[in-house]
């Protein structure tokens, strides 16, 4: 599991520089109202940066368990059936985000040969961000899952 650390400071460390950088970029479209030069590209690359900080957040929140849920039901089931049910909820989670997986490499094609209108950037490049998140959703609920499984969930 040294691996899965790894990776988790990894993502964890991304995150945190692209939202550095998106405040950065959001200062300078402010400060840039008060000075003859407007930033026009600010806009749309505090857009981007702000889909890839959460490209590379949500997956640990898979991993943490910390997405918003509704625990009505859950909270009244005894233990061993809040693992079984989360169990299935996160398999058909990683299982539905394998699926849209698949599907995102044709919505990364559509973007080749297409630039983005300010930044003059091929816009596979934030396409990409669609088969990066959910690649990273797979693989995190499936841990999810196999923590489950071995009695390490919630």
């Amino acid at each position: 599991m040294k691996a899965v650390k790894v990776l988790d400071r990894t993502l964890e460390t991304i995150t945190a520089v692209l939202f550095i950088a998106l405040i950065a970029v959001i200062c300078i479209q402010i400060l840039s109202r008060y000075f003859p030069y407007t930033a026009v590209w600010t806009e749309e690359l505090s857009r981007y940066l702000f889909i890839y900080a959460v490209v590379f957040a949500a997956p640990l929140g898979i991993r943490k368990g910390e997405f918003i849920k509704v625990e009505v039901l859950f909270n009244r089931l005894p233990a061993k059936r809040r693992a079984v049910y989360e169990g299935v909820i996160y398999s058909v989670i990683t299982l539905l985000c394998g699926v849209i997986l698949v599907q995102s490499f044709s919505f990364y094609q559509l973007g080749i040969g297409f630039s983005s209108s300010t930044l003059h950037v091929e816009m596979s490049t934030f396409y990409a961000s669609m088969v990066i998140l959910f690649l990273f959703l797979v693989v995190y609920g499936g841990l999810y899952v196999v923590d489950l499984l071995k009695g390490g969930g919630e």
